[in-house]
């Protein structure tokens, strides 16, 4: 879940399934399930990190465990860093369209917007994750060429 660590996320996955199991009779169309079930995470997620404010101000007691291991890390890790650059909107319309696969239509009925304005945020979104993407490719060459181009010590010989 976007935003969340991973000890938060399973947090908030249980809330999510204890909200649809109360509410699952306000369910009006079966066809509909996977946008309300979706509703109910955005707003369960979005609590959570409202929540979580006050956590970035609090000293961290242990250091928090990592989120991702095995091939692919740091493609991964740098993929969620440009998305969490990008506005939540254009970043939750994205991520259901590029990485989940999901058509610009079911993007419309999880969301209860217009699908031309999914295709907007999509289209800014996308822009916008080009360039954070450009930009962290553009920072890791720069710390990889410094890294390579250290100056040696030079021997004083007095």
């Amino acid at each position: 879940m976007r935003g969340l660590r991973p000890a938060q996320a399973e947090d908030a996955a249980q809330e999510v399934l204890a909200t649809a199991h109360r509410r699952i009779l306000s369910c009006r169309a079966p066809q509909a399930f996977d946008s309300w079930l979706y509703q109910i995470t955005r707003k369960i997620v979005a609590n959570h990190r409202r929540r979580a404010w006050w956590r970035k101000v609090l000293p961290v007691a242990e250091v928090p465990e990592r989120a991702f291991e095995g091939p692919g890390t740091e493609l991964e890790l740098s993929v969620r860093a440009c998305l969490s650059q990008l506005p939540d909107a254009q970043a939750e319309v994205v991520f259901l369209s590029d990485v989940e696969g999901h058509t610009r239509v079911e993007i419309a009925a999880m969301l209860d917007i217009a699908a031309g304005t999914v295709a907007s945020r999509l289209r800014l979104g996308r822009a916008a994750f080009r360039a954070a993407w450009t930009a962290e490719e553009t920072t890791s060459d720069l710390d990889g060429a410094l890294a390579d181009t250290q100056p040696t010590p030079v021997e004083d010989v007095r």
